[in-house]
């Protein structure tokens, strides 16, 4: 599957247009979050890493700010202390803690049909600035939901209502079922001790080292900028 056909796919699910959608992904490549190469047939096939940041290059209000946005969302990760919802009923299924889920690899998941038989996933709503994003999952036929707060975003528990009630505008909504139907035309996921190549990849490019280093990084090119 080629990145203009998952972004038809998306046009279709009714997301975004496809122009704007469009838009979007000329930002990410920019930013070199999705690869470049050659158009048309000899363009490369993408893989689960490539379709979790075109979904969330869509979440930002302008196409413009995508890949900021798209930044804060991956680092959005699963809370300990959940408004409606017990986070380490879902983070041990996985085998993790739930600092150490986030929402690249809960969206890996569900591409790559890895799923936990209690755990199916239905949908995922993505906050427009990044701050936040909620999963709905039926946990053993009980519908769930999960708030992922971003590392980016300064907040404390007393806040949970003010992320519950954001305005619907302000979130972009799309099904697991597409993300499932997208994965389905990739190639078979890598499996290796029960976990893909692609999660464990994730985990440790969203782990908190990998924060850290990340805004070191901003810390010196300010100070650069600055000097």
């Amino acid at each position: 599957m080629k990145s203009p056909e998952v972004a038809a796919y998306l046009a279709e699910a009714g997301l975004r247009s496809f122009s704007d959608i469009d838009q979007r992904l000329r930002v990410l490549r920019r930013a070199q979050k999705l690869r470049s190469g050659p158009r048309g047939r000899h363009a490369p096939d993408v893989d689960t890493v490539d379709v979790v940041s075109h979904v969330l290059g869509l979440a930002s209000e302008m196409p413009r700010d995508a890949d900021d946005v798209a930044k804060c969302l991956s680092y959005c990760r699963l809370e300990p202390v959940q408004p409606f919802s017990d986070a380490w009923e879902i983070a041990q299924a996985f085998d993790l803690k739930p600092s150490e889920i986030t929402l690249p690899m809960f969206m890996a998941l569900v591409i790559e049909q890895m799923e936990d038989h209690d755990f199916n996933f239905v949908s995922f709503e993505l906050d427009s600035t990044g701050a936040c994003a909620w999963v709905n999952v039926r946990v053993k036929g009980v519908l769930s939901r999960y708030l992922l707060v971003s590392d980016f975003c300064k907040y404390c528990p007393a806040e949970f209502d003010r992320f519950e009630s954001g305005a619907a505008n302000s979130r972009l909504v799309i099904g697991a079922r597409h993300l499932r139907e997208i994965g389905r035309r990739l190639a078979p996921p890598v499996i290796v001790d029960g976990r893909t190549v692609v999660f464990r990849a994730l985990a440790e490019a969203t782990s908190p080292a990998a924060l850290e280093k990340l805004e070191g990084e901003r810390r010196e090119k300010k100070d650069r900028a600055d000097g």
